[in-house]
């Protein structure tokens, strides 16, 4: 810790501390609207159901048919927007 000589000085290293706790507190805001989204059901269920499928997808896309890869790529996109929209229902349903 520093050794404060003047009223100069502490005014400025009080001047740096109040600017480091305004941001310490917009991280702690900020983690704390991350934490709430995370916890919602809706979210776990969709990370959940994207974790699932993006196995799914690099299993099968090491197989070495080029077409049946682009359509089971295909059929993860649309299950991803229905999920998606399931998503957006069940959040109107729990507000």
């Amino acid at each position: 810790m520093k050794k404060i000589k003047s009223i100069r000085q502490l005014k400025v290293e009080k001047k740096e501390l109040k600017q480091r706790r305004v941001n310490l507190e917009k991280k702690i805001h900020s983690n704390w609207k991350e934490l709430k989204e995370a916890a919602k059901p809706s979210s776990i269920a969709r990370e959940a159901w994207d974790n699932m499928v993006e196995t799914k997808i690099e299993s099968q896309l090491d197989n070495k048919n080029v077409i049946k890869s682009v359509i089971t790529y295909g059929i993860t996109l649309l299950a991803k927007k229905m999920a998606t929209r399931a998503e957006e229902k069940l959040n109107k349903f729990f507000k």
